[in-house]
Order: structure tokens, then sequence, then C-alpha cells
């Protein structure tokens, strides 16, 4: 059960810093309701809980596959992280003429969010980092399968956290167009970033 905590505290401290993701599931909380946010953060603790099974398990082929490709999947998903914040700026500018209940469709938005995780192939890095810095005596594949598994835990209990904030300002709709403004801005300067960085 040891591997289960630390996977769990990895998971839930590594998901906690506030970004792109964290805004997208802010976003959607608000706009569409606690369910809507809770799926983002499935998709994005799946994410999570990929990486981490290719740093725990040492499936070193994928890996270099991932981090050889690093630069060109950091800039497709620079680019199409670069259209979602312009399409939640353009939604902000329309938001009066929008329903808080906007329906929208589940699977797209978990495996968007597993999409948009993925695209940050140093998330394998910092994972292979931090179960580097964990020792056990009886390291086995069941181990590394209970640290896996408190990954994408702790992982989603950050995302259920977040989204169970987020949802109390779902009827205000100056803080719904605030709270759309600020995640397209992020997610424009996010994607910048990522794009250009070299």
């Amino acid at each position: 059960m040891e591997h289960l905590y630390s996977g769990l505290a990895l998971g839930f401290l590594l998901a906690a810093p506030i970004g792109p993701m964290a805004m997208l599931c802010i976003q959607n909380t608000i706009r569409t309701g606690f369910s809507a946010g809770i799926r983002v953060g499935l998709g994005i603790a799946t994410a999570d809980a990929i990486y981490a099974a290719l740093a725990a398990f040492g499936v070193n082929a994928v890996t270099y596959l991932f981090l050889s490709y690093q630069r060109g999947i950091q800039i497709v998903g620079g680019i199409l992280l670069l259209l979602v914040g312009i399409q939640i700026l353009r939604s902000a500018a329309r938001l009066s003429q929008i329903e808080p209940n906007t329906k929208v469709n589940a699977a797209r938005l978990y495996f968007s969010s597993i999409f948009f995780t993925l695209m940050n192939p140093m998330t394998i890095a910092v994972y292979s980092a931090a179960f580097s810095s964990i020792t056990f005596e009886n390291q086995s594949i069941l181990a590394s399968v209970f640290l896996v598994a408190g990954v994408f835990i702790g992982s989603f209990i950050w995302w259920v956290f977040l989204a169970f904030l987020s949802r109390f300002f779902r009827r205000n709709h100056r803080i719904m167009k605030l709270v759309n403004i600020l995640s397209g801005i992020s997610i424009i300067l996010f994607a910048i970033k990522q794009v250009f960085w070299f």
C-alpha cells in the first residue's frame, strides 16, 4: 500500500499547479456544469496515468519515441491549444446569449482532455524523475501498478476538488465571463510559449 499512497501524493501534487488544463476544467465547470469539469479532470488524470505507467514500467522504446518527437508534439499541441483559447475568448464575447446549462459531448470532453494533456511530453520526464527519487525494498510489477493507480487517483481527486469549487460561480454571468477571458488568455499565452519554446 506504500506504493499506492506515494503515487496518490505524487498525482495530487503534480496536478495541483494551475495551468491551461486547470483553466479548461474551471471554464467547462462554470459554463456547462460540475459533470463537465469531472469529465475534463478524468481525461487529464487518465493521461497522467498513461505517462506515469510509461515512467514506472520503464517502457524505454515508447518513452524515447515521445521524447524524440517532443518538439513536434509540442508545436501541434500548442497550435491546437491556441485555437481552443481563441474559441474560449470568442465565447466570452457572446456569453450573455449562452445558457449556463449548454450541453456538450461527454466523450469529446474526456478524450480531448487526454489528448491535450498528452501533448506535453515533458510530463513523462517529470514522472520519471519523481519515481527515481522513490526507493522501495521490493519493487515489482504489482508495486508499479499500485504506484500508477495512486497517480491516477491523486490526480483525479485534485480535479474533482477544483471542479467542486468552480461550480459555485456558475450562476454569476460576470464571473463566467471573467473566467472565460482569463482562461482564453492564459491558454493562448501557454500555447505561444509551447510553440516557440526551444
